[in-house]
């Protein structure tokens, strides 16, 4: 039988996973380039308040980001509107000049209720059957949509009710 071995880091005495460190020492080593650093210092830092978004290259302000515990600024690397964006593109296939297009048609605002966008912008309405994007609507009114199951039958007998009630 093989003899266990431990991680080389001097007081580890964690199971020896690679490279002779343990899965803890190794990660260190394969992100900072050395086993024995917790972190690397800013990459991208935050100054006065405000931080470049990494992918529209943007110097925002840091309530433009989400907290993100692993990165080295507490922030996620990219701003919200370009993780929306990312989101709607691949969750809908839908592009931001795709979206920008709708959005201008619609006069930015809901296709339904004629609201303009709430705090997360308008929602891509899409069928979940055949996965055709169809509008931006805004949040009550997709979630709306959602609720009644896509289904006019439900949708007319909701407005009946609503008229005799």
């Amino acid at each position: 039988m093989r003899a266990a071995r431990f991680c080389v880091i001097d007081g580890c005495g964690r199971a020896h996973s690679s490279r002779g460190w343990c899965t803890m020492h190794y990660s260190r080593w394969y992100i900072n380039g050395d086993p024995l650093v917790v972190k690397k210092a800013n990459r991208v830092p935050v100054v006065d308040g405000r931080k470049v978004c990494s992918r529209c290259k943007l110097n925002q302000p840091v309530s433009m980001y989400v907290p993100n515990s692993i990165s080295s600024t507490g922030l996620h690397s990219h701003c919200n509107d370009c993780r929306a964006h990312g989101k709607r593109k691949a969750n809908y296939g839908v592009t931001v000049a795709q979206y920008d297009r709708m959005l201008a048609e619609q006069g930015g605002r809901c296709a339904i209720c004629g609201n303009g966008p709430g705090a997360k912008g308008l929602a891509v309405d899409h069928c979940h059957t055949t996965g055709r994007v169809r509008a931006l609507l805004c949040g009550p009114c997709n979630s709306a949509i959602g609720l009644l199951r896509e289904d006019p039958q439900i949708f007319a007998a909701a407005v009946t009710y609503l008229q005799t009630k």
